[in-house]
């Protein structure tokens, strides 16, 4: 890859992540906790959260430092930070130790997601 399409590709990612989290900072606590029904699709269709759900209550409570409140919400939080740490040393010059903590943190989350699926279709 060259490093213009490099440069490019790091500016529309962190540009991607840094309008997330302005936009999860600037939702209101009353519309983000207290609005009525879900706009999860797979909740809509099977009446179960998916293993995503709660990650926006959750993004917003971890920014907020509430750590308790975003793992009540979604414990899959916590690798939001590990995934930003090692993207921004991957990009920085990291080496196959960075790509491989990488890889690693990916297949973790995963399975992660797949447990917590389990436990939310059997309750």
């Amino acid at each position: 890859m060259t490093n213009r399409l490099k440069d490019v590709n790091n500016l529309v990612k962190y540009g991607v992540l840094v309008l997330v989290v302005g936009g999860v900072l600037l939702v209101s606590d009353d519309r983000l906790f207290h609005a009525p029904g879900s706009v999860c699709l797979h909740q809509a269709l099977f009446n179960k959260p998916c293993p995503l759900c709660g990650m926006t209550r959750s993004l917003h409570e971890l920014l907020g430092l509430r750590l308790s409140s975003a793992l009540q919400y979604n414990p899959l939080v916590l690798f939001l930070p590990v995934f930003l740490i090692l993207e921004v040393g991957t990009d920085l010059g990291g080496g196959i130790i960075w790509r491989r903590f990488r890889t690693g943190t990916v297949v973790l989350a995963l399975l992660g997601a797949a447990v917590l699926y389990g436990f939310r279709l059997m309750a």
